[in-house]
């Protein structure tokens, strides 16, 4: 493992969120295209609830699975009965990131975010960006 991994994961672990398990945990992975992906575990991730479907136009379809005990968000193909299906673009996404609360309101009322299904659990999805 490299220093610079560890580190990361270190850090992520103190962005942790686990009032309920009380056990914070960080993790940083390098994909083969050098990209570094940090994850925590999210206690607060399942009271958000419902399988999103987020359809990132020209690049990937992400599910992301909040109704279970442990929530989970692949890169696969799209699923039967999401909650919500969600497509906006990269950078659209990107956007949406930096201020969920108010950038994803701009980005729906300007037509840049298109919501299918549950409209209720698409207005939680911002949710998922305060997880950090």
């Amino acid at each position: 493992m490299s220093e610079e991994l560890y580190e990361r994961a270190v850090a992520a672990a103190n962005r942790a969120y686990a009032p309920y398990s009380n056990y914070l945990v960080g993790a940083a992975v390098k994909a083969r295209d050098g990209r570094v992906f940090e994850g925590v575990n999210v206690d607060a991730a399942r009271k958000i609830g419902g399988i999103y479907q987020l359809n990132v136009t020209g690049a990937r379809t992400l599910i992301i699975d909040l109704s279970t005990e442990r929530p989970t968000m692949l890169e696969r193909a799209p699923v039967r009965n999401p909650s919500a299906v969600i497509n906006i673009t990269e950078k659209d996404l990107q956007t949406l990131r930096t201020d969920p609360d108010n950038e994803g309101v701009k980005l729906f009322y300007a037509g840049k975010i298109k919501v299918e299904g549950s409209t209720a659990h698409a207005m939680s999805f911002t949710q998922i960006f305060k997880l950090k």
